[in-house]
């Protein structure tokens, strides 16, 4: 088991088509309603495990050698830089690293921002809708949250990873749809929703310069709201749902009133979104879901995408080089065979390459079982 430049290369293709995969499989409405949110959770799961895990395993993951523009990226990474004493990937490193930092430190010095915000609002004084909250937490088994009614709230949001804390926006509901509100809410607390979008933030942070993992962000915020929509509705009946519909459009409405800057970070996760096309798709599966019985789908979706992930670590992405007639006339190149060359153990395990005329190298557990698989000898 061994980490190299080309299972990490490896592991962003697989992950990137996996957050596609996951943006069209978001998308269709239908799918979703036959088979429910929790295989759209499991591929943003894998995405982000096969990203932070680029691993390459011993007699199992295979190597595929690509010619033309794979081969030539990598010749190029390998390429000095200038007169500085750097290989281009070296300086790419450092610009990953840098780029990693300064967004890790704008993101925490944002939440400190938050939280000391939060710390100056006043918490609301109001007998009725508290005594609502109150009793929406009774029935989730949950504590009673923290509420707040604030003009920067343009939607309700919760947030807070220890203390479940609600904003509330400055328009009216009725007893009956703040139920709906703090039951939806407070599904997201229960779910841990928050450390959820915490992992993925660090993810995102981790991976600033793939462009696709903004689009990851965007779509496990909207399949957590799925989930909640599901969870507050599993058993109501279609007289309920179409109530709570009502409360997301008239959410939606009023939010556009409002016209605030809002909350719109990993810090919080909000009733609705600002996108008309989220509150429909949500608002059509709501009603889906109460005409279907799912069972097998989504059992079946979720082993096939845990399948996939599986089979995307039997291969390993690597550039194919054949040295060129130049190269071996002129000793550039020294031909590697089991005639000319032998494994050696060390005492820690590792292995190392000699090559009669050339300096001996260090080589991966998985090399040289490959090296030893082809007649290599090996000696102490």
């Amino acid at each position: 088991m061994s980490i190299t430049p080309y299972s990490l290369f490896t592991a962003v293709l697989w992950s990137s088509a996996f957050i596609l995969l996951l943006y069209f499989f978001r998308k269709n409405t239908r799918l979703l309603a036959l088979t429910g949110v929790t295989p759209l959770l499991f591929l943003i799961l894998g995405t982000a495990l096969r990203c932070l895990f680029p691993i390459e395993f011993l007699h199992f993951t295979n190597v595929v050698r690509l010619e033309g523009l794979v081969a030539g990226l990598f010749r190029a990474l390998r390429a000095p830089l200038g007169q500085l004493p750097l290989q281009v990937w070296e300086a790419l490193l450092l610009v990953w690293a840098a780029g990693s930092l300064g967004l890790a430190a704008r993101t925490g010095f944002g939440a400190w921002k938050f939280h000391k915000k939060l710390r100056s609002y006043e918490p609301l004084e109001d007998s009725r809708i508290e005594r609502l909250a109150q009793q929406a937490a009774r029935e989730l088994d949950m504590p009673a949250p923290l509420l707040i009614q604030t003009l920067r709230a343009d939607t309700p949001v919760i947030a807070g990873l220890l203390r479940p804390v609600i904003l509330l926006p400055c328009y009216h509901y009725t007893d009956e749809e703040y139920r709906y509100v703090f039951l939806h809410e407070l599904c997201h607390w229960k779910n841990h929703d928050m450390w959820v979008k915490l992992f993925v933030e660090v993810f995102c942070i981790l991976f600033w310069w793939n462009p696709l993992v903004y689009l990851l962000k965007k779509d496990l915020a909207r399949a957590l709201e799925l989930k909640c929509d599901g969870a507050v509705l599993k058993h109501a009946g279609m007289q309920a749902a179409l109530d709570y519909q009502e409360v997301l459009v008239k959410t939606l409405v009023s939010s556009h009133k409002q016209k605030n800057k809002g909350f719109s970070s990993y810090r919080v996760t909000e009733l609705v979104s600002s996108q008309k096309e989220d509150i429909l798709q949500r608002v059509e599966l709501i009603l889906q879901a109460r005409q279907r019985h799912r069972k097998v789908a989504p059992l079946a979706l979720a082993g096939i995408m845990a399948l996939l992930l599986v089979c995307s670590y039997s291969v390993v992405v690597q550039p194919a080089y054949y040295p060129s007639m130049e190269e071996i006339t002129e000793g550039q190149y020294t031909p590697v065979t089991t005639w000319n060359s032998w494994l050696a153990q060390e005492s820690d395990g590792d292995y190392i390459l000699y090559c009669k005329g050339e300096e001996p190298i260090p080589v991966s557990d998985k090399t040289a079982g490959i090296m030893l698989d082809q007649g290599f000898p090996l000696r102490q």
